[in-house]
């Protein structure tokens, strides 16, 4: 059990961290746009990782996409919900490790949010590959999901309730 002031602590540092994390990704998608307004659409950094302009209609892996005018205000909604939940859940959290994963959710998928209802689809443009296999696009706010829920689910196992 920890006090309330560390637990406000914990609060603290997680909304920072969601702050921080929804900024990296609007810059970032900024500099992406500035770049790749104009041909060429992809740019080659390493022998395994290249910068592309993607439009992401859906959720991950480009689940669920639609060309619908209604699916991006769908899918932001069905998010501000998980966000909603992640959010009661975070001001319950007394684990300073657990505190920050939920804020590095929150950060992202408000940043897919801010996407889908500014540009109608979330811009992805981190793209892994080796050889012709590409994982497919991502960005800053999908990382930071993926590393939050990795670090859930790590914890999981190691929190005795």
């Amino acid at each position: 059990m920890c006090t309330k002031n560390t637990k406000l602590k914990y609060l603290f540092f997680a909304f920072i961290l969601a702050l921080g994390v929804f900024l990296c990704d609007l810059i970032s998608k900024y500099f992406i746009l500035l770049h790749f307004t104009s041909f060429p659409k992809s740019v080659e950094i390493t022998s395994f990782f290249n910068l592309v302009l993607v439009w992401n209609k859906g959720i991950s892996f480009s689940l669920l996409s639609s060309d619908s005018i209604y699916s991006p205000y769908l899918l932001s909604f069905l998010s501000i919900i998980i966000i909603s939940i992640l959010l009661i859940w975070l001001f319950k959290e007394e684990d300073i490790y657990s505190s920050l994963s939920i804020g590095a959710i929150i950060g992202g998928a408000t940043g897919n949010v801010f996407d889908r209802l500014y540009y109608g689809a979330v811009i992805d443009f981190l793209d892994l590959h080796i050889g012709s296999y590409h994982w497919p696009a991502f960005n800053v706010a999908d990382s930071a999901v993926c590393l939050g829920i990795f670090v859930l689910i790590l914890r999981s196992f190691y929190i005795k309730r």
